[in-house]
């Protein structure tokens, strides 16, 4: 696991600075403490962190050089079947000086240009330079699980594995983009491909980027996506042993290491079912790591306990308290995009804590959205069964008695409205945060503000963006309307709240600590063939993962698998009213602070510290947009 940077000036002429590149590339020391390296020829440089995991030796360094010299490799990442694709590479007479899985990168992409991705299982993203073509090709993995960011200006394309390391390029303008803002108030994450800042862009999950000598601009193409259309008929106890054996084979590939390894142990199904496929293939105890909280309704780790004992683990256990919060501002700055998940910092906590212990730590990410384990799902399939007309009791929803509830029917009347499901979707997320109408209430409307002014001077490259370049959060209406309700809500899921929020949350939280995580449940092939599974099978009689749960009889107890999901959250309502009541209102009430319209957000705060409703979510994703905003536009 490591970090890297680059930058190409399409000008040849142009000659690289190579103490602009090692700035970017020391910006992420963290990502790669071990290591550090650079390649800076003419128009183009490329810097690498690395942290060592597979191969200890100097010799597996980088960046990677093709033994004539013409190829450059800077990656980030694991090769999972690295092992099986260098005995067939070796069976061609292809010769190996590491014993890496960087230079069986390098070596298939020599043989195979860009063709190569398909053989690829595993998290990565990684940058090419091809001398030989005059080529720069920059790749992140299918899911999304490691970062790729990058600026582009008609003149140059700059790269790394954050944004900070971008931003340490004094070319790139620093202007905020009002409406990834926008968007962010209401999926408390800045969907793909925004980041907060005009013309900085995330590069999508599955998708590469291409720039040639000759080229007027660089090329994105997709090279994979999730088909939910191909469904499968079997019995039950059929696709529970097909899971069951490419499961373990997803954790089995994900233990190679020549370092310390464990796995991060919630108390809940997808992280005890991890625990029990590493026991099972391991001939020590596993290193296991939990989290947990003062207050008992968040608190999980007595279940994590039940699986530690029932496994022989040797396990960790660590407490979260409010005090925790002050990490706020730190957050802000890593996380380096607006971002609003509290268990962020839960998740700092864990890395940090579990880093005293091992490099490598399994984890239970992709469980939910493999096997329909959130509460919406249900709601979702509720809303696109209803009759449309029954939209029109919205005014109805006015009599409900809480606010919580009056928010839920109006959320669920909404999506009874909308025939579009990424509107609906959209509509979901708003219940939580910021509806579209509530949105504009909130922001500041006066155009004076340097915000209003940055997206009416956006770049050229902004416009491009919108236009030409790929849309995460609005796929093709043809692969995602034509499928049943439960896949579309899952499809898009995968797309959106899994890399933007979920997978961002574990790399910058771990990463940050210079920790490594593996998610088996997001193994390619895995999510291939639970993409076949028919619907029916993932909710049944109204239980959530109803598969997955099957599968797991045999192996985890039955208070694990059907005991009412927590989440891995912090008790937010209860401490936004205690201990976190004046830095709420301190942050949030500063006059230097111009992006709000002040008496909403005054109203949003004497509304939840009275107890009259519960905006948590609405303050905390507010709160972090305000230290971003200080962070990165006021303390420059």
């Amino acid at each position: 696991m490591c970090g890297f940077a680059g930058r190409i000036n399409f000008d040849s002429s142009i000659p690289i600075k190579r103490e602009i590149i090692e700035k970017m590339t020391r910006k992420l020391t963290h990502r790669g403490p071990d290591a550090e390296g650079y390649f800076v020829q003419k128009n183009i440089g490329l810097g690498h962190r690395r942290l060592k995991i597979i191969d200890l030796s100097n010799e597996a360094n980088q960046p990677m050089y093709s033994s004539d010299g013409k190829i450059v490799l800077v990656f980030n990442g694991e090769i999972y079947n690295f092992l099986e694709l260098r005995k067939k590479l070796e069976k061609e007479y292809v010769q190996f000086h590491t014993h890496s899985d960087t230079e069986v990168l390098l070596k298939l992409y020599e043989k195979y240009g860009e063709k190569c991705l398909q053989f690829l299982r595993g998290m990565f993203a990684f940058a090419i330079w091809d001398a030989k073509q005059q080529k720069l090709l920059i790749v992140r993995d299918r899911l999304g699980v490691k970062p790729l960011k990058f600026f582009y200006d008609h003149k140059k394309i700059i790269f790394a594995s954050e944004l900070k390391a971008i931003l340490e390029d004094p070319e790139v303008p620093r202007e905020m983009d009002i409406e990834a803002i926008k968007q962010y108030l209401t999926f408390n994450f800045v969907p793909a491909p925004r980041t907060g800042f005009v013309g900085i862009q995330k590069l999508l999950p599955g998708h590469f980027l291409i720039w040639q000598k000759g080229m007027q601009e660089p090329r994105i193409e997709k090279y994979w996506e999730l088909d939910f259309t191909q469904k499968k008929v079997h019995k039950e106890e059929e696709w529970c042993a097909l899971l069951r054996e490419k499961f373990e084979e997803s954790v089995k590939i994900r233990m190679i290491s020549d370092v310390p390894l464990g796995a991060l142990l919630s108390g809940g199904v997808d992280s005890s079912a991890i625990v029990a496929a590493m026991a099972k293939n391991s001939t020590r105890p596993i290193q296991t790591f939990s989290i947990g909280f003062e207050e008992a309704s968040h608190n999980e780790l007595p279940f994590a306990k039940i699986i530690a004992e029932k496994f022989h683990t040797k396990h960790h256990e660590f407490i979260v308290r409010a005090d925790a919060v002050k990490l706020l501002p730190q957050l802000a700055e890593i996380y380096e995009e607006p971002y609003a998940d509290s268990s962020a910092i839960p998740s700092f906590y864990l890395a940090e804590k579990t880093r005293q212990h091992v490099t490598v730590a399994l984890n239970g990410d992709g469980g939910d959205e493999n096997f329909a384990g959130y509460r919406w799902y249900p709601i979702w399939l509720r809303a696109t069964r209803t009759p449309k007309f029954l939209a029109k009791l919205l005014p109805l929803a006015k009599l409900w008695p809480t606010h919580n509830l009056r928010r839920g029917a109006e959320t669920f009347f909404h999506a009874l409205a909308e025939t579009n499901p990424f509107k609906r979707y959209q509509r979901f997320f708003s219940y939580a945060f910021f509806t579209p109408e509530e949105v504009d209430d909130v922001i500041a409307n006066s155009s004076s503000h340097d915000h209003r002014n940055s997206t009416s001077n956006s770049s050229s490259f902004d416009k491009l963006r919108m236009t030409n370049l790929t849309t995460n959060f609005h796929p093709p209406r043809r692969t995602i309307s034509n499928l049943q309700p439960l896949d579309q809500m899952l499809a898009l899921d995968i797309k959106n709240f899994l890399p933007d929020d979920l997978l961002a949350k574990m790399d910058i939280a771990t990463m940050h600590h210079s920790l490594e995580t593996r998610s088996p449940f997001l193994d390619y092939e895995f999510m291939e063939l639970t993409a076949q599974i028919p619907p029916e099978l993932k909710i049944k009689h109204g239980e959530k993962k109803y598969i997955l749960k099957k599968m797991l009889e045999p192996i985890l107890p039955k208070e694990i698998l059907y005991r009412k999901k927590q989440g891995f959250s912090i008790p937010l309502a209860k401490w936004l009213r205690n201990e976190l009541k004046n830095i709420a209102r301190d942050l949030l009430l500063n006059s230097d602070l111009k992006i709000f319209n002040r008496s909403k957000v005054e109203q949003l705060l004497n509304e939840h510290f009275t107890g009259k409703a519960d905006h948590a979510n609405r303050i905390w994703c507010l709160m972090t947009l305000a230290e971003w905003h200080r962070k990165y536009f006021i303390e420059r």
